[in-house]
């Protein structure tokens, strides 16, 4: 996997190379079902340019992947992450290549 180069998020510095890579890590990754949302991407498609989509996107996915309680039920301040954005090496961006990972192996996995 390509690494980021710089952040990406509100007020980075957003190189058009970095930000397609997380959005297309967005895009790859399933939100899970709620009682008002089917489960499906985070992002509908990507392009290369921060915007209010994507921030919503990221926001969601922190929620839901990084700012969240071992057991699922709360919201939780983590070390090494900053609601909104993504930095090289930061817990969003580990957290955004496991489940990478993980959606690479449950696409390749025999059924």
């Amino acid at each position: 996997m390509q690494p980021l180069t710089a952040a990406v998020g509100a007020k980075q510095p957003n190189a058009s190379a970095d930000v397609s890579i997380v959005q297309a890590m967005l895009v790859l990754t399933q939100r899970p079902a709620t009682k008002t949302t089917p489960a499906g991407p985070y992002l509908a498609s990507y392009d290369g340019a921060w915007g209010d989509a994507s921030g919503r996107a990221l926001s969601a996915f922190q929620n839901d992947k990084v700012f969240v309680s071992a057991d699922g039920r709360s919201s939780t301040a983590v070390p090494n992450a900053t609601v909104g954005v993504v930095r090289p090496g930061d817990a969003t961006w580990l957290r955004q290549q496991f489940e990478m990972a993980d959606t690479n192996w449950q696409a390749w996995k025999p059924h």
